[in-house]
């Protein structure tokens, strides 16, 4: 009966000390993915100060309607992610899911193309004195936006905003299609992520792509506090042979 005992504790302390483990192990990650989270966040908050910036410069509208329309489009990206990886939504779903999201990303790809264009456009044909120079009163950023010296480097700054607006969008977007809200990674197999990094979105080829020839991964499912756990989607639309909770 000693023994037994002493056997059933020592097989308690092992279990107490695996756990303990993998908590310690995972508290890394778990603190990595929440400063990512809080990362992206920043990120947001930055694009939409310095988008108001641009709009308070120049008053120009549809320099603030494509950065604001892009951003919601990333956020509804995000949420097209996480419902795909809930535990709750049906293989069909899936896979719509997966349709839904391609042409999302396209249609991104393709409003940064017309941005830039329309940058590129606008720079070319402003006019300082009419589009930028006469709005002179009313402004709280005086000394950063440089109205007081608008003919000299108007058009500098005009560039050097909109070039950080580009760039805080290629970023937001970056963060929405490779991170979920709690900062969960997802690998997105279409997205050349450690190749081009935040100019990934201008390099990911979704014309012709089909649902089965692409997959969506993560670390672990969205409604599970299981470590370690891999789920996917195959080919089929299916979890990837692999239940919930258990580890590939």
């Amino acid at each position: 009966m000693v023994h037994i005992h002493l056997k059933r504790s020592y097989t308690h302390l092992i279990q107490f000390m695996v756990v303990n483990g993998m908590s310690s192990a995972m508290n890394p990650l778990e603190n990595a993915m929440k400063g990512a989270a809080i990362f992206s966040k920043q990120v947001q908050v930055f694009t939409y100060t310095v988008v108001y910036l641009r709009y308070v410069r120049d008053q120009s509208i549809l320099n603030v309607l494509f950065p604001l329309l892009l951003i919601s489009l990333t956020r509804f990206a995000n949420n097209v992610e996480a419902t795909y990886f809930d535990v709750e939504t049906s293989e069909e779903t899936g896979l719509t899911l997966k349709e839904l999201l391609a042409k999302t990303i396209h249609v991104l790809q393709v409003l940064f193309v017309v941005q830039s264009l329309y940058a590129v456009v606008y720079h070319y044909f402003i006019n300082l004195e009419s589009d930028v120079c006469r709005w002179v009163y009313g402004y709280l950023f005086t000394d950063i936006l440089g109205e007081f010296d608008c003919s000299l480097r108007g058009k500098t700054v005009l560039f050097v905003l909109d070039v950080i607006v580009l760039l805080c969008q290629l970023q937001v977007t970056t963060d929405r299609l490779t991170r979920l809200d709690n900062g969960r990674p997802v690998n997105l197999q279409v997205f050349p992520l450690r190749k081009y990094g935040i100019l990934s979105i201008l390099r990911t080829s979704t014309t012709g792509l089909q649902t089965e020839d692409w997959e969506l991964t993560i670390s672990a499912p969205l409604r599970s506090s299981d470590s370690g756990v891999i789920s996917s989607r195959t080919n089929s639309g299916g979890f990837n042979e692999v239940a919930y909770g258990s580890v590939r």
